[in-house]
């Protein structure tokens, strides 16, 4: 892929990310303005949460797993049946999974949320059986991803998440809001987002289905090979997420969800614009991994990527507050206190998250998946010490501060691994630039403190949204005009 199809790939996954993560936040804004931050939306977020978790690392996994195995593959007739295979391996793993999900929903929800009272525990089981459905359509889509993901075709993907974040956006404002109805409303839109992407595979896919039994064999053992450490390692960061909402379970109502709608909002620039990255770039990465320079790829992917998040971690963990009390006009019963300081708390995960991504990407580049292994058991440990240090002090702003600290330490890990592994400089230059690129945005940062009370409305509403936007754009184009001439001046990023 040469320079200009990589930027025009890259602008196109941003604008159709930047949709649908658009959409997935309307739908929990509609919910927080039906609901507000009570038990009822806080048992919805648990469970649903925790099918999303299991979609996301099933997803995760074929992504991760079948490009650089089907990359490496020398004749036709081996894709043939590498592909056969894997349709079988996606049929047995769904189906296990909907057993699992109908007969262990008890278990799985009392291990979720053991503060959860009994009628609480009824509902949450019933809402996990519907989902299970949708989890099942998610693994057999996984395997189509998966496909085109390896043939540099990510614009189906983003066009699924659309399509079902705004089925079930549409349904839930115009149609029922009970829970109930809104987990048969996923399951509808993931059918329905399933047929879409069934018909792209089809009309991209180059082989056909074949399987023999040695083959398959042969290629269960190499998906299973390098699939469960990337299995175990998205597990450990998912559990990471459901600890924090274990622990929240015992606060007062609306943690859970002040802590899911926060990370929620940290994860649209790590997704629109770390996701799209690696999405669009892994299969170049995979072949530039048996170069020499690629110490120096790393580099360039982490500056970029630098320079995107680290003015966002500024601007959430100022501007947290501001962000938080635009819902309270919509809701009284939202807690704007708690949801601004969860926010805050959670506002360098940004920079955590999107670095970790860009790591992890790396290590699956160069099929090392044991690497991120080893670093998310490391991280989960902490998180869940550090849960247990600040969770007395601050409550749900202690889980929120405990995940952002475990994500930096992660990060951390990682370049001192890679750096190890490549035998470089690549954590000496990371942090220079990272040092160079926070001075770059401390102008914009001071435009923060800006006093915009001379704006008025007759609406509280439009003052706080007028007064968000001039402060967002404002801040966006400083640190433009700032970035531009010094690297103009320097070479910060070629």
């Amino acid at each position: 892929m040469n320079k200009s199809q990589l930027i025009r790939h890259f602008s196109t996954g941003v604008v159709l990310s930047i949709i649908a993560k658009t959409l997935s936040m309307l739908i929990t804004f509609v919910m927080l303005f039906h609901f507000g931050t009570n038990r009822e939306l806080d048992i919805f977020i648990t469970i649903s949460g925790f099918t999303h978790i299991i979609n996301f690392v099933v997803s995760k996994v074929y992504v991760n797993t079948v490009p650089p195995i089907y990359l490496n593959l020398e004749n036709h007739i081996e894709k043939k049946q590498f592909i056969g295979s894997l349709a079988i391996m996606s049929i047995v793993v769904a189906a296990i999974t909907f057993i699992t999900f109908s007969f262990g929903g008890s278990i799985i929800v009392k291990l979720l949320a053991p503060g959860f009272t009994d009628l609480e525990l009824s509902k949450s089981v019933q809402i996990i059986k519907i989902l299970s459905i949708s989890t099942v359509i998610n693994i057999i889509s996984s395997f189509f991803t998966s496909y085109l993901r390896t043939v540099e075709t990510i614009s189906p993907i983003y066009i699924r998440e659309i399509l079902i974040n705004l089925i079930v956006l549409l349904s839930v404002y115009f149609f029922s809001k009970n829970i109930t109805m809104i987990s048969i409303y996923y399951v509808i839109a993931y059918f329905i987002a399933f047929l879409y992407l069934g018909k792209s595979f089809i009309q991209l896919c180059t082989v056909s289905f074949k399987v023999d039994s040695k083959y398959f064999r042969k290629f269960a053992r190499k998906f299973t090979s390098m699939g469960i450490p990337i299995l175990l390692t998205t597990c450990l960061n998912e559990i990471k997420n459901i600890i924090d909402k274990v622990f929240a379970s015992y606060l007062q109502g609306g943690a859970i969800t002040a802590l899911d709608f926060s990370y929620r909002i940290i994860g649209i620039p790590v997704n629109i614009f770390g996701g799209v990255l690696v999405n669009v770039i892994f299969t170049s990465l995979i072949t530039a991994s048996k170069s020499k320079k690629f110490n120096e790829i790393i580099i360039k992917l982490s500056t970029i990527i630098i320079a995107i998040v680290i003015p966002l971690s500024f601007f959430v963990l100022f501007k947290s507050t501001l962000i938080a009390s635009i819902f309270d006009e919509f809701n009284q019963n939202i807690d704007s206190y708690l949801l601004g300081a969860v926010m805050k708390a959670y506002s360098f995960c940004i920079f955590g998250n999107a670095m970790l991504l860009i790591m992890n990407t790396v290590f699956y580049a160069q099929g090392k998946t044991r690497n991120t292994l080893y670093n998310a058991l490391v991280v989960t440990i902490l998180n869940i010490s550090f849960n247990s240090l600040f969770i007395n002090r601050w409550g749900a702003s202690g889980i929120a501060f405990a995940t952002t600290l475990a994500s930096l330490i992660a990060y951390i890990l990682c370049i001192i691994i890679i750096d190890h592994e490549l035998n470089s400089n690549i954590l000496k230059e990371i942090i220079s630039k990272f040092i160079i690129l926070t001075i770059i945005s401390i102008p914009s940062i001071i435009f923060l403190f800006i006093n915009f009370n001379f704006i008025s409305f007759h609406s509280g509403l439009i003052n706080k949204l007028v007064e968000l936007l001039v402060f967002g754009a404002g801040f966006i184009i400083i640190d433009l005009i700032v970035f531009i001439a010094i690297n103009k001046r320097y070479t910060i990023v070629k």
